[in-house]
């Protein structure tokens, strides 16, 4: 435990994730290519021990200084050696979490520091990782057993395509979209069940019977009712009030 500057809390948190041997969390609101060229061959060498590894940071178009080309090879090219990278909205965090019992906070963006000053506080408190796991992890998520926890509740999978998917906050509270911006999905977090580090569903989002459309919308002050539609993916459920209301279920 400690406090740490940006000078000291590199070789600090190199060795936190060198001993890490259960999942690694780290929340950074951006990223840059020497920002993950710095953490990349040790991220890689988590996930090849059998490491769970998470990084929550903003969607491309949300970066003001680089190209959102780039953003988005960086989040494919964690996603290609093993790390699942969850976008979310306005986010603005600069939190990681080792093992469930190692949290660092402070003001350092973890994957996109370059030169200013900063400062981390370094934590060795499984209780301080399980009390911000709750509060930044959306409602109905939590770990594959239950309880809580920083490692495994993620954003869950699109309806629509079962392709990953944007966290974001409404005036009717959390909410999810596909990450494809030719999908349609949107889904509730009360509703859309969670899914593992490895990307399992685990709860709803589908419908099927005879006649769905007895169903009535479940965003809170809607009043529309569920109809089947078809889209590019298949069919699905929209709201009757669309585009006014966005929400969507998959279909079996």
């Amino acid at each position: 435990a400690g406090a740490f500057t940006e000078g000291t809390f590199y070789p600090a948190f190199a060795q936190d994730l060198k001993r890490a041997n259960k999942s690694i969390v780290i929340l950074s609101p951006f990223m840059t290519g020497p920002g993950v060229a710095r953490w990349v061959d040790a991220l890689r060498a988590a996930v090849e021990r059998g490491v769970q590894v998470r990084v929550v940071t903003r969607p491309a178009k949300e970066f003001g200084g680089g190209g959102t080309a780039e953003v988005a090879e960086l989040v494919r090219g964690l996603r290609k050696i093993g790390v699942v990278v969850d976008l979310r909205a306005r986010m603005h965090e600069k939190i990681a979490c080792v093992d469930d019992r190692i949290l660092w906070h402070g003001s350092l963006n973890i994957l996109s520091h370059r030169d200013t000053s900063e400062s981390m506080l370094r934590l060795e408190i499984p209780t301080a990782c399980l009390l911000l796991s709750t509060f930044l992890s959306p409602p109905a998520q939590g770990r594959a057993d239950g309880a809580p926890g920083f490692d495994i509740a993620g954003n869950p999978e699109c309806p629509i395509c079962g392709g990953p998917t944007v966290w974001n906050n409404g005036r009717y509270g959390i909410w999810f979209k596909c990450e494809d911006p030719n999908c349609e999905g949107t889904i509730k977090s009360s509703r859309g069940g969670a899914r593992s580090s490895g990307g399992r569903r685990t709860g709803g989002g589908r419908r099927g019977g005879a006649n769905p459309e007895v169903s009535p919308c479940p965003e809170p002050g809607c009043g529309g009712v569920l109809r089947k539609r078809k889209g590019r993916y298949g069919p699905f459920l929209g709201c009757s009030n669309y585009p006014k209301c966005r929400h969507t279920e998959r279909m079996e």
